[in-house]
């Protein structure tokens, strides 16, 4: 019971980390534009809500309060994050969400498949091994994934250019 509990924090703080990646993008936007006074201010303020968040949550539920509120603040906090750092910028929220929805549909078709093979017990054995076979699954799922997308081979074949001519 006690790993069980674990493993279900670490999904919580996995989908935080998930959120989290969605307003970290943003930093390239305040960059661009010269604008990290704002972006202080938005992550000062983030931090503070979250950080109280994770205190409530330690203060009623301990370990599993913390993880449930870290997960429910970044999560309630991303849209927020993404229209004010979008609010002065060129760039729409449906630019953003367009230029998101690649990686967020085969992310979350990854993480779907690999769970499935999570309730089927595809990986027997210690929780190492479980590990080290997840980790390339969740790879060879998510490239695959990436793959069947429309366009999918012509955009990587594009990233793939740009991390080789660096």
């Amino acid at each position: 019971m006690r790993t069980l509990s674990g493993l279900g924090c670490l999904f919580l703080f996995c989908v935080a980390a998930f959120a989290q990646s969605l307003t970290r993008i943003l930093t390239w936007f305040y960059l661009s534009r010269d604008e990290t006074a704002r972006q202080v201010r938005w992550f000062a303020l983030q931090t503070v809500a979250i950080f109280a968040a994770i205190c409530f949550g330690a203060w009623r539920n301990g370990p599993h309060g913390v993880a449930w509120a870290l997960a429910a603040a970044t999560c309630l906090l991303t849209i927020p994050a993404i229209f004010y750092g979008l609010s002065q910028s060129p760039f729409t929220a449906r630019d953003f969400a367009q230029a998101a929805a690649r990686p967020v549909l085969v992310s979350l078709t990854s993480a779907a498949i690999l769970w499935a093979t999570e309730v089927l017990r595809v990986f027997p054995g210690p929780p190492w091994v479980h590990c080290a076979l997840s980790i390339p699954s969740y790879w060879a799922i998510y490239t695959g994934s990436w793959m069947v997308l429309p366009q999918g081979r012509i955009a990587a074949g594009q990233l793939a250019r740009l991390v080789i001519n660096r």
